[in-house]
């Protein structure tokens, strides 16, 4: 045997070839000594040894093996101290870069247990102008996996799978540069791409981008410099690149003013006291790390280290205790047990455990256990009973309780309701038990979305299709969720407070996405799921929502010819999340699963199914899915579904959450019925392979009474089909066209056509002309509604000034009509103008047969975290009640005043306000208020406040509603205090209630050794 350094400067023991020792570099090994007697005459043998002497042959022989052994071991020893100097040199090479390192103030670690990918792309600056460069910057922290990267730009209003407005590779800096021209109209969306040496592909969620004619800040950016604000920030939304090995993270702060700190050769930023932090993926084995820092001359530091990401790598951590006791009994006859109430002697243990380790470079296992304090009997019995005490940690520990003893925080990497969690995974795919959310997408007719405890199945195979799909996947899960789903549909209310139906809600369950629906039938146009922190902020004790944004009630449609005193189709914010509605037992079991198979690039076969619910709200769901893509614009699906029960059911508010209804609740617990859709697209310039924008659009749908999927509640037999074209005629002229029907059986009817045409003229003026017609047939029973056909003509001219505001004029008529339809006559005027670089103000007001109509609203964004917003809309359409497309019509004027701001701080410091104000006629209906501030008066000091209250009428009578809190918080290194107080009191006409909370941390660090630690 003999020693060699190994990796990191750490010796290694070798064993040395059979016939000689392990030799340095370039030399020839040792071999063992012989002698060779032969078998020749006298001649032959040394002097004084007569052949066929034996003994004196023997005593000869083992001389010479004595001799050769003394040259080995000699040879051997020699070998041995040159691999003990060179570990040596190798061990003191590393000790002095460590050194190096730590004395410029850089710390450099790797995990190899730790690989996950992040992507993102930022724009500088935030809007574009035509005619003026947009420089955009890429980040990912997995560059060993990417072969190139690109920015793919697409019109606002196109899916990013299809074809893009432009596609710009990404240089050897990370940047990419854009000029906008008139092909972006006024607005465009963004993505980034990277892709590996076998053509997979990942992507970022798409983000917004408007498009002006000219910067408003006077200031043009610098091109070169477009900041570094999105770095280590993670947008990646599609994955399919596969990324093994580990995650090497460096720090410092110690940069002087006028450096640059490059990490693996990318620019890290750096922020005002010189202090830095960045991470990469590196693949399993060796990998060569260098960190940089220079000044602006290109003169400073080149740091390196060898740093090595095992293939095999395990940390892991296990406890057992072990109780043995007795008990006796002395005292009162009256109090003594009865017999075998109690053992004499009892054996009670327990045992917990955390594991995390890496196989073979790429499966990754992560188990716990804790079974708590019991019978050694009973002790493994309950392993798969959720654990009561688990209720605490939906306390974000990052927020209530933030401090430990050894000034850590923890990451909860083992998410589990009961006493056990497990996860093995290799890529994307995955098998685990514990706390998981499961979604389920199998089509508008199967969509699955819960927040479970139990057992959980992802696979993914590594094949992928030219669009970034596997080509398998699977998905299921088993679960007793111990708590109960509620999905909430609010209609946008020009704010961005919102308050959920249930309190307590499970922490991390909610899952919130905006949906555009059609105004005439209820399809879903446009869906865009949120994202927490970035896109809203929750308190999951009231249901408090908080949105990023505030939410519209209509989003631009495009017709020429309004149906009502506003255009444009209704907005929703659909949240669905889990809550604990008392202390009781839940026997639910939910069970669900889909898998999906594509044949070639361009057919699919999918199956989805699921069973949830107990006793009333038992449900099953069976679906099956079959897709022919002949590109991403030019597709056929076609899907089928049934349903047996009648589920959870949903609820729908039109005030933010003051009040409710019921959206189609009178389902039979035993109705079974089936739904079916067709839906199919055609994108002329993937069939042509032309430049030609137009498209082909087109959908039939029919659910049986009482299909209950979610999302598609129904309790009359419904029928819907669509059709509609959109085409540009040469370079100046565009024309729309479309047909819809909704049909219920023994419910509401309504069929509409609509035709319009635009021509632009000139750089400046667009002018449109459109007709429209419909017939409607009111619900059975329904009391002065519209009933019959109409046809309505109407025209708009717009004019887009040489800065960012555009005015335009509009008109409509009715050209023929039924008795029984109203006219809808309507005029007015709008515009929008973009007075700065952050503030917008929009306006629109019309008269007419419908009433009175307007909105004007007002949006100001003074820094990248802080925004007011005001906004006015009036409808003599509009009831402050119901949020279906079949919205009842109201014979007075609604209308709705919003005003509101918000500043997010930081992570943890935020303030917001809203008035909002509804009214019909010359009556107010509702108001509420709610305000809340948190504020550091001093270095270490926040304090903090918050006020909500509104009252609304409903039919049932006034809900007031009022929530009131205070909070004061201190920290340094040395001591950290947190309390809060907060009071929620709700009177209706059914009762009242009141409810009160209170938390309180203090940690208080003695010395270096010693934490005082409390919370309450």
């Amino acid at each position: 045997f003999g020693v060699a350094p190994g990796r990191d400067g750490r010796v290694s023991v070798i064993e040395a070839p059979v016939n000689g020792v392990a030799a340095a570099e370039g030399e020839t090994p040792v071999t063992d000594a012989a002698t060779d007697t032969g078998s020749g005459s006298d001649e032959d043998a040394p002097d004084g040894l007569a052949l066929g002497d034996a003994e004196v042959e023997a005593e000869a022989e083992a001389e010479a093996e004595k001799a050769a052994a003394e040259a080995d071991d000699a040879a051997k020893a020699e070998a041995v101290a040159r691999a003990l100097a060179q570990a040596d040199a190798a061990a003191e090479a590393s000790f002095m870069e460590a050194v190096a390192l730590a004395d410029s103030g850089i710390r450099l670690t790797f995990d190899g247990l730790k690989a996950k990918p992040a992507l993102n792309v930022t724009a500088w600056p935030e809007s574009a102008a035509r005619g003026k460069p947009v420089t955009f910057r890429a980040y990912w922290n997995y560059s060993a996996w990417i072969e190139r990267a690109e920015l793919r730009i697409f019109h606002a209003n196109r899916s990013t799978d299809g074809k893009p407005l432009a596609v710009i590779p990404i240089d050897d800096n990370g940047l990419a540069v854009w000029v906008p021209d008139d092909r972006a109209g006024e607005s465009v969306r963004f993505l980034l791409r990277v892709y590996d040496a076998n053509g997979r592909y990942d992507e970022t969620a798409a983000m917004p981008m408007s498009v002006g004619n000219q910067r408003h800040n006077g200031e043009e950016p610098d091109p070169a410099n477009p900041g570094l604000t999105g770095y280590g920030v993670n947008r990646l939304a599609k994955r399919s690149i596969l990324v093994t090995g580990g995650t090497v993270t460096v720090s410092g702060d110690n940069v002087g003013d006028g450096q640059t700190v490059r990490f693996m050769g990318r620019k890290v930023p750096v922020d005002d006291e010189g202090a830095f932090a960045a991470e990469e993926i590196v693949p399993v084995g060796e990998t060569d790390v260098s960190v940089e820092i220079r000044d602006a001359a290109g003169q400073g530091e080149v740091h390196g280290r060898r740093v090595n990401i095992p293939l095999n790598e395990w940390f892991y951590v296990a406890m057992a205790d072990l109780t043995v006791g007795a008990r006796e009994y002395n005292g009162p006859d009256e109090m003594e047990p009865n017999d075998g109430e109690f053992e004499d002697v009892y054996v009670d243990g327990r045992v917990a455990f955390y594991v995390k380790g890496k196989m073979k470079g790429e499966w990754l296992l992560t188990a716990s256990m804790d079974t708590g304090e019991d019978s050694v009997e009973d002790m493994f019995g309950t392993l798969d009973e959720k654990d009561p005490r688990r209720l605490l940690r939906r306390i974000d520990p990052d927020r209530y309780y933030p401090v430990y003893g050894d000034d850590s925080t923890t990451v909860d990497d083992a998410p589990t309701s009961g006493k056990f969690y497990v996860r093995l995974e290799r890529g994307k795919s995955y098998v685990m038990w514990g706390n998981s959310q499961a979604h389920i997408d199998g089509g508008d007719l199967a969509r699955i979305d819960r927040s479970v405890y139990g057992a959980k199945l992802h696979y993914e195979t590594d094949g992928v299709t030219s669009f970034g799909e596997a080509k398998t996947q699977i998905d299921a899960f088993a679960a007793e969720p111990g708590s109960l789903p509620a999905r909430d549909e609010f209609r946008g209310t020009g704010g961005s407070l919102y308050f959920l139906r249930r309190m307590d809600i499970v922490q991390g369950s909610e899952m919130l996405r905006v949906e555009i629906r059609d105004a005439d039938t209820g399809i879903v146009l446009q869906a865009h799921n949120l994202r927490a922190l970035e896109d809203y902020d929750i308190d999951p004790f009231q249901g408090r929502i908080i949105l990023s944004h505030p939410l519209p009630s209509t989003a631009d449609d495009s017709d020429l010819v309004q149906a009502g005193p506003l255009s444009g189709n209704p907005v929703f914010l659909v949240a669905r999340y889990e809550y604990l509605p008392g202390l009781g037992d839940y026997d639910e079991f939910a069970a669900g699963g889909r898998a999906s198979q594509w044949i070639g690039d361009h057919v699919q076969v999918g199956v989805t199914g699921s069973r949830q619910g107990a006793d009333e709200n038992e449900q099953q769901l069976e679906a099956a899915d079959l897709t022919l893509r002949y590109d991403a614009g030019t597709y056929l699906k076609g899907q089928t579904a049934r349903t047996t029960g009648p589920g959870y059911g949903a609820a729908g508010s039109a005030d933010g959450g003051f009040t409710f209804d019921p959206l189609e609740q009178d389902l039979a617990p035993d109705v079974e019925a089936r739904a079916h859709r067709v839906e199919g697209a055609v994108a002329f310039s993937e069939i042509t392979d032309s430049e030609w924008d137009g498209t082909l659009a087109a959908f039939v749908q029919r659910r049986e009474a009482g299909f209950s999927a979610p999302g598609q509640l129904t309790t009359r037999l419904t029928d819907q089909w669509g059709v509609e074209f959109e085409a540009p005629i040469g370079e100046t002229t565009a024309v729309k066209a479309g047909h819809n029907e909704h049909i219920e059986d023994g419910g509401r009817e309504s069929r509409t056509t609509e035709l319009s045409v635009n021509q632009k003229i000139g750089d400046h003026v667009e002018i449109g002309v459109g007709a429209k017609h419909d017939d409607q047939t009111p619900p059975e029973g329904a009391v002065d509604a519209e009933d019959g056909k109409r046809t309505d003509v109407g025209a708009e001219v717009k004019y887009k000034g040489d800065g960012d505001w555009e005015a335009r004029v509009f008109g409509q008529g009715t050209a023929a009509k039924d008795d029984e339809r109203s006219r809808n006559t309507r005029y007015g005027a709008g515009g929008s103008l973009r007075v700065t670089e952050n503030l917008k103000i929009t306006g629109e007001a019309s008269d007419g047969d419908g009433g009175v109509g307007g909105r004007l609203g007002a949006e100001y964004q003074y820094s990248d975290r802080s925004q007011f917003y005001l906004g006015y809309q009036m409808d003599g359409d509009r009831t402050t009640t119901g949020t279906g497309a079949a919205n009842a019509t109201s014979a007075q004027d609604a209308g709705a005043l919003v005003v509101g701001n918000k500043t997010r701080y930081s992570d943890e410091t935020s303030v917001y306000g809203e008035e909002r104000m509804t009214h019909e006629g010359d009556g107010v209906t509702g108001y509420t208020h709610a305000y809340g501030v948190e504020h550091k008066p001093a270095e270490g000091w926040t304090l903090g406040a918050s006020v909500e209250k509104g009252v609304v009428e409903t039919p049932n009578g006034d809900l007031e509603r009022t929530a009131a809190g205070v909070s004061a918080g201190y920290g340094n290194k040395k001591v950290k205090w947190y309390s809060a107080i907060e009071a929620r009191f709700e009177d209706t006409t059914d009762g009242e209630r009141t409810t009160y909370f209170t938390r309180n941390v203090l940690g208080l660090q003695l010395n270096d050794d010693w934490r005082l630690i409390g919370r309450a």
